[in-house]
């Protein structure tokens, strides 16, 4: 029974200390080691990017709070970085981040989007990003902000207007068989 035990632990130990060792990397969630020969190439065909500095600070390490962070910049350049903390709103607990990141196009040029997310959404910002295209003539931008303006004092049905009154109705008022 001993002499068991301790070959099933042993076959164990050779078998865990066989496998590859996953390191992180940017093509997959886990990356293995390059060094190994076979495993130099993520299944799409491109090689593994290393990274050169990796930080992870879970929610509860950073001063006993649920505020959290990460970091990391990889071999090619690409780099990341967030924030998280919570927020109460209401009796709903939300978490709030921030952060950026940066990599080289194509064309060489260096990418920085700056961003945040929270109760309201993903909010993206860099100058490379589409910008809103200014109403051309007076007239639209007018008749817009008077669309505006009158969906803002429309207030039947909880702030949503009935586009469709008749639907709302009864429909068939006929007698007989149903017909018109």
């Amino acid at each position: 029974m001993c002499i068991t035990l301790i070959i099933s632990i042993l076959l164990f130990y050779s078998a865990t200390m066989a496998m590859p060792r996953a390191v992180i990397g940017s093509y997959d969630i886990y990356s293995h080691d390059s060094s190994l020969p076979f495993l130099k190439r993520a299944s799409n065909g491109h090689p593994y990017i290393q990274l050169v500095e990796n930080t992870f600070n879970p929610p509860g390490t950073i001063d006993g709070s649920g505020n959290f962070d990460y970091s990391f910049v990889a071999e090619n350049g690409i780099e990341q970085e967030g924030f998280g903390s919570t927020k109460i709103i209401g009796d709903t607990e939300i978490i709030v981040m921030k952060g950026s990141y940066k990599y080289v196009g194509p064309d060489g040029q260096t990418y920085v989007l700056d961003w945040y997310a929270d109760e309201t959404g993903y909010h993206p910002s860099a100058p490379h990003l589409p910008q809103d295209v200014p109403i051309p003539y007076p007239e639209i931008a007018n008749a817009v902000d008077a669309q505006i303006a009158f969906a803002a004092t429309e207030k039947r049905f909880n702030g949503k207007v009935d586009v469709y009154p008749q639907i709302s109705r009864p429909y068939l008022e006929t007698s007989g068989y149903g017909l018109f």
